[in-house]
C-alpha cells in the first residue's frame, strides 16, 4: 500500500514537472538502460551508464552542461571507434544527446523549447529519409528486402515466427545458413533460407504498412500543417513505437523515440505525458516480453 502510493506521488511530480527536465532524467534512463546495446560494451558504453547513474543520483549533474558535454564526447569517441560496425541509430542517440547538451543549463522554458525543436525536427527527418530511402531502394516495393531482412536479421526472428509461422528449428536452420555463408562466402553461390509463402506475402504486406506508417509520421513532425495530421502525430508514433520495438527487439531505438516525442508534450496534455512514460517502460522490456510472446503464440 505504502509502496503504491510512494509510486503515484513519483509518477505525478514525474508528469507536473517541466518537460524539458523529464526528457533529461529519461535520457539519463536511457544510457543506463541500453549500456548493453552501446557499442557492444566498448568501454564508452560503461562510461555512458556511469554518467547517467550520476545525473540520476545528482539533479545538479542532471542539468550540467558540462555532464551532458561529457555524454556526447564518450558518443562520439564510440562512434569513431567503432564505426565499422556501429548501427545507424547510434548517431541519432548522439544528436539527442547533443540536443541535451544545449539545452541543458537554460531556463525551464527555454530548455522545454529547445528539446521539443529538437525532438521534433530529429523525429521528423528520421522517419522522412527512411521512408525515402526505401521507396528508392530497389527491391522494397515487389517485397523482395523486407522479406529476405525478417530471414536474414536475427533481430527479426519474432517477425519470421508470428508472421510466417517459421519454427525455432527453422529459425536455426536459417541462423546456421548465415553463419555458414559468413565464415565461407566465397564457396557459396547462393542460399535458400528456409520460408514460407505465408511469410512472402506478410512481409509484402508489412513492408507497405511500415513504408506509409514511416512517411506518416515523418510528415507529421516535419510539416506544420495539415492540422489533421499533425494533431494525429503522437499517436501514429506510438502506432510505429509500440507492434515494431516489441517483434523486432531493438527497444533501444524505441527509447529515444519515445523520449523525444515526449519532450514535445506540454504540461497540460497529462495523458498524453503519461501515455508517453507507460510506452517508455513498455519498451524498456520489450526485449524480454518478445520471446515470450513468441513461446506463447508459436510455441516456440
Amino acid at each position: 500500500m505504502i509502496a503504491g502510493s510512494a509510486v503515484t506521488v513519483f509518477v505525478e511530480d514525474l508528469i507536473a514537472e517541466p518537460r524539458g527536465r523529464t526528457a533529461l532524467r529519461l535520457t539519463a534512463v536511457f544510457l543506463l538502460a541500453t549500456s548493453h546495446v552501446l557499442f557492444a560494451w566498448h568501454p564508452a558504453s560503461v562510461f555512458a551508464a556511469a554518467l547517467g547513474v550520476m545525473m540520476l543520483l545528482s539533479p545538479r549533474l542532471l542539468e550540467s552542461r558540462w555532464t551532458w558535454a561529457g555524454v556526447f564526447a564518450v558518443l562520439v569517441w564510440g562512434l569513431v571507434t567503432r564505426w565499422p560496425v556501429t548501427e545507424n541509430n547510434r548517431y541519432l542517440d548522439a544528436y539527442w544527446v547533443l540536443a541535451c547538451c544545449l539545452a541543458s543549463g537554460l531556463t525551464a522554458d527555454e530548455c522545454d523549447r529547445v528539446l521539443a525543436r529538437n525532438g521534433r525536427l530529429l523525429i521528423g527527418l528520421t522517419f522522412t529519409l527512411a521512408a525515402t530511402q526505401k521507396a528508392l531502394r530497389g527491391g522494397y516495393f515487389d517485397g523482395s528486402f523486407m522479406h529476405g531482412l525478417v530471414l536474414w536479421d536475427e533481430r527479426f526472428r519474432s517477425v519470421a515466427s508470428l508472421l510466417g509461422g517459421l519454427d525455432a528449428k527453422d529459425l536455426a536452420i536459417n541462423s546456421q545458413l548465415k553463419s555458414a555463408l559468413g565464415f565461407m562466402p566465397w564457396a557459396v553461390e547462393s542460399v535458400s533460407f528456409v520460408t514460407s509463402e505465408r511469410l512472402r506475402l506478410g512481409t509484402f504486406v508489412l513492408g507497405y504498412l511500415v513504408l506509409l506508417l514511416e512517411a506518416s509520421v515523418g510528415l507529421s513532425f516535419l510539416l506544420p500543417g495539415p492540422r489533421w495530421l499533425t494533431r494525429w502525430r503522437h499517436y501514429l508514433l506510438f502506432l510505429f513505437v509500440l507492434p515494431t520495438y516489441l517483434l523486432a527487439q531493438v527497444s533501444h531505438f524505441g527509447l529515444i523515440l519515445t523520449i523525444m516525442g515526449f519532450a514535445q508534450c506540454p504540461t497540460e496534455q497529462r495523458r498524453l505525458r503519461l501515455a508517453y512514460l507507460l510506452v517508455f517502460v513498455f519498451v524498456c522490456f520489450a526485449d524480454m516480453t518478445a520471446p515470450m510472446l513468441i513461446a506463447a503464440t508459436v510455441g516456440a
